[in-house]
């Protein structure tokens, strides 16, 4: 085989390696199926993703409807937002071993559901209360009245 046979045959596998799109995020399995730009964009809102995650604290529980709109936009328009959880698999993962990636994004996307439901369940709580205080405060004798007879 001589040299130009070698030089074909690599840039050949080069080119299949390229358009196999393996990107970081580790939402590999839908990469054969979807475009490179749609792995792009899966790949920047699984960042985005991590950042709201990141920033519960700072923002003190206001990036909660950010994922909650992720997970939503997810249901909806799947080539455009990767699957919750995805997001936290290291790049060389993701590149050297897809299944492996896909199989420790699954674990860490049931993590990050029980997540959610655990910081969205108190939320309705609070956001009842202040439901409830919103109508004591406007209707302050039928909330009293309502209080003292227990209906």
């Amino acid at each position: 085989m001589d040299e130009q046979e070698q030089a074909d045959e690599l840039a050949a596998a080069k080119q299949k390696a390229k358009n196999a799109g393996v990107t970081s995020g580790g939402d590999n399995n839908d990469s054969a199926k979807s475009s490179p730009k749609q792995n792009k964009i899966k790949e920047g809102t699984g960042k985005l993703l991590k950042q709201f995650w990141l920033d519960i604290p700072a923002s003190f529980g206001f990036t909660i409807l950010f994922i909650d709109l992720f997970y939503l936009l997810w249901k909806i328009l799947p080539d455009w937002f990767g699957k919750p959880g995805h997001e936290w698999v290291q790049a060389e993962i993701a590149k050297t071993s897809p299944e492996e990636a896909k199989k420790v994004g699954d674990k860490i996307s049931l993590v990050e559901n029980l997540g959610c439901c655990c910081v969205n369940i108190p939320g309705c709580f609070v956001l009842l209360l202040l439901i409830v205080i919103i109508y004591a405060m406007l209707h302050p004798v039928e909330f009293g009245w309502m209080a003292l007879t227990g209906g």
